[in-house]
Formats: C-alpha cells, sequence, structure tokens
C-alpha cells in the first residue's frame, strides 16, 4: 500500500521471508529506509464508578473558554482510535466521516474507548445529556484504526492520519502508543509532521 504523502510503501512479507525481503530491498538504491511494522495499543480506561466527573475541563479553563467560543461544525476532529457510537446520545449527528482501516465495515467502536475519547473532544453540550466536550459544537471524524482489543498496525495508522489530513481535519486524537522497537516511531512522525 502507497502512502503518497510521505513517499511511504506498506510491503506485506510473507513469514520466514522477512530477512530475504529486507536484504532485497537494502540493496535497491531507490530505497531509503526500512521500518517493520509494529502493533500500536490504546491508553487505559480506568473503570472507577467516579471517573467520569469531569474535573478536566475546569483544569484547562473550558468554561471560561466557552464564554468566547463553542466551536463549529465545520471544525472537525479526527478520532483515529477503535472507531466511535454512533448511536451514542452525545455524539449523535456528530460524525461527518468515518474510515476502517483495520477490516470490513464502517468505524463502529467495538470497545467503547474512541467513544470515552470523542466524547472528551466533542460531546453535545447543553442538552440534559451525559457530559459536554471541550469542544461540544464541533465535527468528528471516526477513524478506526484499533480493533476491539484496542491494537492496530501503525501502517494503518499512518492511512488513518493521511485520510484525517484528506478530509480536512483540524484536530487528530490518537490515544495510543508503540512499545516496540523505537525505529517505527520515525515513519510514524513522518506522517505527524
Amino acid at each position: 500500500k502507497r502512502h503518497e504523502r510521505i513517499s511511504m510503501d506498506v510491503v506485506q512479507v510473507p513469514k520466514n521471508e522477512e530477512a530475504a525481503t529486507i536484504g532485497e530491498l537494502r540493496s535497491d538504491e531507490n530505497v531509503e529506509s526500512i521500518y517493520n511494522d509494529y502493533t500500536a495499543f490504546g491508553g487505559f480506561t480506568p473503570n472507577d464508578p467516579d471517573f467520569n466527573k469531569q474535573y478536566g475541563l475546569k483544569k484547562i479553563s473550558a468554561p471560561q473558554a466557552w464564554d468566547v467560543t463553542k466551536g463549529n461544525k465545520n471544525i472537525k476532529i479526527a478520532i483515529l482510535d477503535t472507531g466511535i457510537d454512533k448511536n451514542h446520545p452525545d455524539l449523535g449527528g456528530k460524525r461527518v466521516g468515518e474510515k476502517n482501516v483495520i477490516g470490513n465495515g464502517g468505524a463502529t467502536d467495538n470497545n467503547g474507548h474512541g467513544t470515552h475519547v470523542a466524547g472528551i473532544a466533542a460531546a453535545a453540550g447543553n442538552n440534559n445529556k451525559g457530559i459536554i466536550g471541550v469542544c461540544p459544537e464541533c465535527s468528528l471524524l471516526a477513524g478506526k484504526v484499533l480493533d476491539g482489543n484496542m491494537s492496530g498496525p501503525v501502517s494503518g495508522i499512518i492511512e488513518g492520519i493521511d485520510w484525517a489530513v484528506a478530509n480536512d481535519a483540524k484536530v487528530i486524537s490518537m490515544s495510543l502508543g508503540v512499545a516496540q522497537d523505537r525505529s517505527v516511531i520515525k515513519p510514524l512522525e513522518d506522517a505527524v509532521n
């Protein structure tokens, strides 16, 4: 798969042929560098009963910011995570695009983490439901880059970033990390830059 924006190709290699393929690619003068496509994992969400109390909004002075602006539907926030529940009462109608890079189908959340993150970013406000997001009038792009076990390939995250940029996201939220060989960070960093 080609990622034109950062001039990167993702090559799938048959099992037990990795070393030979890497050797061939290293000898090719058109290949600048080679990186393994490690798996990224989403962050931990505690299940404490009081976790959903939103002390963070006061900490970042969101109520004072809302006196100036609550955002608007033209501001798109891309949530690259486990997807977003399109039937969530505080997020209904906010999704203006979706992309699933880890399988077939839409970007419906089968874990809950992506929906949780989307709520923090843009849950509707002043509607007598649930919580209020930091940018309650902003729109959401739902990028499913992590599966129900909160894992997915770094190349999929890069594809999600490219999709978000192509769809005019003003903010990209990625609550995930890579614990393996740090060399995989370079292509991810290139995509972010």
